[in-house]
């Protein structure tokens, strides 16, 4: 994933029975910029999967 920024998932909070809210951290320690109303797409890699899954 070139040009990407590597997070992983700090913590998980049950919100409701069916959504959650997911905070993310960088993996190198370094804080991210952005702009309010800014969209974030996600690629997943998971270890059962042989494929990168990206989510917009």
């Amino acid at each position: 994933m070139a040009d990407w920024i590597q997070l992983r998932v700090k913590a998980v909070q049950n919100e409701t029975l069916e959504s959650k809210t997911y905070t993310l951290e960088p993996t190198d320690g370094q804080g991210l910029s952005y702009e309010a109303g800014q969209f974030l797409t996600l690629g997943l890699i998971h270890e059962a999967m042989k494929s990168d899954v990206r989510i917009r």
